[in-house]
């Protein structure tokens, strides 16, 4: 008898945005709903401006690697947005590479996937080299040896991060984003609202969005996670967690 097969990763607790619409509001930060064309356009804004972004969509994956549920997006055209997130947000050392993620219809244009390739993207479990031509505008996520380990991600499995990916491309000229797992040095990927909410306060993420909820950052409370930053900073450094 033929069963069912499993083809996504998403089989964790299922995402409440309601939280992070009370949370940020309650804590006086800028909070809106957004329907998907517009969230998507908003997103891409931000992210093409170098916003660093914290991405919640659905149920959180099962498994080693933020796959678009959990993530932490970003431009990925610049080494300094490498090195930004690695010293702001992850508190590790700033060679440590990060993951590119684009969709499936784009990925040998950017990736030299060998036959099979994008099976194995879609769950980023290969490593591939970056076309040369693409290199230096991919700087964020090219490692030294000219390799990446990319996500490719298909419609139908996450048709929300693949719509943002398409609208990032209008945005840029290039649907590639950084995608990293949404924590930071020594603790694990957040899973409920509430969890993204209180990492995204204590480091430098410009703005986080659950479903169809954002929370953007005031000012003021950009400095407050500045100093909570350097406090979680000095705390990994110590431990040993980076």
């Amino acid at each position: 008898q033929d069963r069912e097969v499993p083809d996504h990763p998403f089989w964790g607790p299922r995402l409440d945005p309601r939280e992070l619409a009370r949370a940020g509001r309650e804590d006086g930060q800028i909070v809106d709903e957004l329907v998907d064309a517009d969230l998507f356009e908003h997103v891409a804004s931000e992210l093409a401006a170098g916003r660093i972004v914290g991405w919640m969509d659905g149920a959180s994956e099962f498994g080693p690697r933020a796959l678009g549920h959990r993530s932490l997006l970003a431009a990925p055209h610049s080494s300094d947005m490498r090195d930004r997130l690695n010293r702001d947000i992850k508190f590790r050392e700033e060679f440590r590479p990060f993951a590119p993620v684009t969709t499936v219809e784009a990925a040998e244009q950017y990736f030299d996937l060998p036959p099979g390739g994008v099976r194995l993207a879609r769950f980023m479990s290969g490593v591939f080299p970056v076309r040369p031509e693409w290199r230096s505008q991919l700087a964020a996520v090219t490692h030294v040896d000219g390799s990446a380990r990319l996500q490719a991600v298909d419609r139908d499995m996450a048709p929300r991060l693949h719509a943002l990916l398409e609208a990032y491309g209008r945005h840029t000229g290039i649907p590639v984003l950084l995608n990293t797992s949404f924590n930071i040095a020594g603790e694990p990927i957040v899973n409920r609202a509430l969890e993204g909410y209180s990492t995204f306060r204590r480091c430098g993420i410009d703005l986080l969005v659950a479903g169809s909820t954002t929370v953007t950052k005031r000012p003021s409370a950009r400095r407050v996670a500045l100093e909570e930053e350097i406090a979680c900073s000095q705390s990994a450094a110590v431990s040993g967690a980076v």
